[in-house]
């Protein structure tokens, strides 16, 4: 019994040897930052310039037949007219009457084009948010601080910036050795098939093979991760899929007197509680790169935990599914969002209706989901039907793309407060998914400071960005072009 107490004491001291070497290794990676390559920003200039786009109301509603294009025809005639040395340097092509797709030719085909995607449509305004915000939506005002107004954020700051950045570039007389794709869809806010997609399938007729994409999607988060002192560069890597399915069932009618055991309502309420309970299964693969980076700036509790991930994963996993963010990263999420049944207080619903909307986690497909769902509810009367997108693919981190990228928002940071760049998976999707026949590195970041107040303007009330924070878009820009106009 003694040899076996020593044994266990001995292997516990050993772990626990083990546990803390690993965590005191468990340091920040070195980053060598090269010399930031500064731009004068005349600041009134490229805030009037940008608030003046967002008075544009170019809304993409779900009812696709609700599409003002003349709206977007205006704000095109705009941005011609403000950037007129990019307009009439570079090749401009309409694609599908709305979208735009800009060329900036260069001088050595042996250097693979890059394309930057941004889109020019925004977010409608519910009626009902109309009076909640600090200015109205569309006026494009602008204070001491912010440029406010819906597309701020999502994704105007990123159409303008990029103009901008390539504006200053041909001011200074730069001929690009590289080829530059500036694409702007008009309908991403609702799937991007007559936009982006449409741009995708043109580049793909001409034989275009593209050294990397980069879209919106991740951000700069500040003080949004817990434990974390350093500003955190999400740079998404993949995005989720999405299929919202709707569950229908059919059942005698009557009158509410008499009721059966349960009634359409009853029988689908049961199968959305089912699946409500039934979760689908945790996948760390994405939080295991991100934990994996950004755990080497947390505390040292923390490290004990990150650089030991071979034994703690059973905790790490249990304690991500508790927040609804961290658990949206790890899951396939389950949403029941829409319910129709019964049209009377008296009378027996003769059907029930409901939508559950699915966000996928790649490894699963749209398919999955559906075997899943009808596994779970395991009802053969209730009619499972609905169509969506897979998850996209999963782009490398380990090539010089992502190194050019990571650089570069090191340099537009600048020598302010410390900053870590991750690879992160998008929880939502966007244009850049229509690109995948073109190259297999595709990323999407937006150099958006965010704070967790920041969160909750995006596609909601008083959207804006701060002043300074859109003239370092406007540098990152411009010092990723600089970087990339090269051979690496």
């Amino acid at each position: 019994m003694k040899l076996l107490l020593k044994l266990f004491f001995f292997i516990l001291i050993l772990l626990a040897s083990i546990f803390i070497v690993n965590a005191l290794l468990f340091t920040p990676k070195e980053k060598n930052i090269p010399e930031v390559t500064k731009i004068k920003i005349n600041t009134d200039q490229v805030k009037n310039r940008l608030a003046e786009a967002l008075k544009f109301k170019t809304i993409s509603n779900q009812d696709r037949n609700n599409f003002a294009g003349d709206n977007f025809l205006a704000m095109q005639t705009y941005l011609k007219k403000t950037y007129p040395l990019v307009f009439t340097k570079l090749k401009v092509e309409r694609v599908n009457q709305y979208s735009l797709l800009l060329t900036w030719q260069g001088s050595n085909p042996a250097l693979k084009p890059v394309l930057f995607l941004a889109h020019q449509d925004v977010v409608p305004v519910p009626k009902e948010n109309i009076a909640k915000w600090t200015h109205p939506a569309f006026a494009g005002v602008i204070d001491e601080n912010y440029i406010w107004g819906r597309g701020a954020l999502d994704d105007k700051s990123s159409l303008l910036g990029i103009l901008e950045a390539v504006n200053f570039l041909l001011a200074e007389g730069v001929s690009p050795q590289r080829t530059f794709y500036l694409a702007f869809g008009h309908d991403e806010e609702v799937g991007g098939e007559q936009g982006a997609a449409k741009i995708a399938s043109l580049l793909q007729s001409r034989g275009i093979s593209l050294e990397f994409v980069l879209d919106e999607g991740g951000v700069i988060a500040d003080g949004v991760i817990p434990g974390i002192k350093p500003l955190v560069a999400m740079v998404g890597i993949a995005e989720k899929g999405y299929v919202s399915l709707e569950l229908s069932v059919t059942s005698e009618g009557g009158h509410s007197s008499m009721p059966p055991k349960h009634t359409a309502v009853g029988i689908l309420s049961q199968a959305i509680v089912n699946l409500e309970a039934s979760p689908f299964p945790t996948n760390t693969l994405y939080t295991d790169k991100l934990f994996d980076t950004i755990g080497r700036y947390m505390p040292f509790t923390n490290k004990l935990i990150f650089a030991n991930s071979w034994l703690m994963k059973p905790l790490i996993t249990h304690q991500l599914a508790q927040n609804k963010l961290t658990n949206s990263m790890i899951r396939t999420t389950t949403a029941a969002t829409v319910f129709h049944g019964g049209v009377k207080d008296n009378v027996l619903p003769v059907s029930a209706k409901a939508i559950v909307n699915f966000r996928i986690l790649p490894g699963e497909t749209v398919e999955s989901v559906k075997e899943y769902v009808v596994k779970t509810i395991d009802n053969p009367n209730i009619k499972v039907e609905g169509q969506g997108k897979n998850p996209s693919y999963t782009s490398p981190v380990d090539v010089a793309s992502f190194e050019l990228l990571t650089k570069t928002i090191h340099q537009a940071n600048g020598q302010g407060d410390e900053l870590v760049v991750t690879p992160y998976l998008v929880m939502a999707g966007t244009d850049s998914r229509h690109f995948e026949k073109l190259t297999n590195n595709i990323y999407r970041f937006l150099f958006n400071y965010t704070k967790p107040d920041d969160i909750k303007r995006l596609h909601n009330v008083d959207e804006r960005i701060s002043i300074d924070n859109y003239t370092k878009v406007i540098h990152f820009y411009y010092q990723l072009i600089k970087n990339a106009n090269q051979t690496f």
